[in-house]
């Protein structure tokens, strides 16, 4: 529909930003498709709007994984590419809530995942 609507070339992927399998298999599937990548928006991202208190292990990791290690994959495969053509834009979509803190809008771990994308 992109495409059509807008007359540019676009092609959709499923990838699991987490998985560094998954990004390269989603990157592969653009090489020749696709002029190379120009530009990156990271906007893969989670929230847990769960207590600081409450906040298991387990979860803290899934939203960094997510927000923070997500962005670090796709930005690391994509990173060398630019820097080679001496042309690339990468932006990082964060949160109010990486400046104010946990409870704002998705608690701690949101915030400091958030506030990880800032760095």
């Amino acid at each position: 529909e992109i495409a059509e609507q807008h007359g540019v070339q676009a092609v959709g992927i499923g990838c699991d930003v987490t998985d560094e399998a998954s990004v390269e298999s989603a990157l592969a599937a653009l090489d020749g498709a696709l002029p190379p990548v120009g530009a990156l928006v990271n906007n893969a991202g989670i929230t847990s709007p769960t207590p600081f208190l409450e906040v298991s292990g387990e979860e803290w990791d899934r939203v960094f994984a997510v927000n923070v290690r997500g962005a670090y994959n796709i930005t690391r495969r994509v990173a060398p590419g630019m820097v080679e053509r001496g042309f690339g834009r990468i932006v990082f979509l964060a949160s109010v809530s990486a400046e104010r803190g946990g409870g704002v809008f998705g608690g701690v771990a949101y915030s400091a995942a958030k506030a990880a994308q800032l760095g």
